[in-house]
């Protein structure tokens, strides 16, 4: 279970709150040395996140003298394994805003000139397509985490 938790840092979560598994938190695209303001959270069990829940609810906790606000995230769905035999393009998060198309061209392409049919940049994420799946793949083993202007990529 997932719980969007809106307060700064939530590294504390695990010291509040019992069974928490993972912490996932965004830069802010603006300042990567801050967080959008809100972060998900990771139980082991669907009765450790009602827990935590409900041991975090507006007005029995502040941190820094601000109430916090948390909620049961929606979870994704799992997509088809069939049809993600086929998918050819990468979402790349956490850019600079001032990365541009064509420096993400280069560098997922590096490994194989031509590689990349296109790319389309959104803010601080892009979707890079390939010709091909295989160098999709390719370009996903080999530039999960690889940092560029001071931001890891994912």
């Amino acid at each position: 279970m997932f719980l969007p938790l809106t307060f700064p840092p939530p590294l504390l979560v695990g010291q509040l709150t019992d069974g928490v598994v993972d912490v996932i938190v965004f830069p802010s695209p603006m300042d990567k040395s801050k967080n959008r303001g809100f972060a998900f959270v990771e139980y082991e069990t669907h009765k450790a996140a009602a827990m935590a829940r409900r041991k975090l609810i507006p007005g029995n906790f502040q941190l820094w003298g601000q109430s916090i606000q948390v909620n049961w995230a929606v979870p994704e769905k799992d997509a088809d394994e069939e049809v993600m035999q086929r998918v050819r393009v990468l979402y790349v998060r956490n850019l600079m805003l001032s990365t541009t198309e064509e420096t993400l061209r280069l560098e997922f392409s590096r490994f194989k000139p031509g590689s990349v049919e296109r790319v389309k940049k959104v803010t601080n994420y892009a979707f890079v397509h390939y010709r091909c799946r295989d160098d999709a793949v390719t370009a996903l083993s080999l530039m999960n985490g690889a940092q560029m202007t001071g931001s890891a990529w994912r």
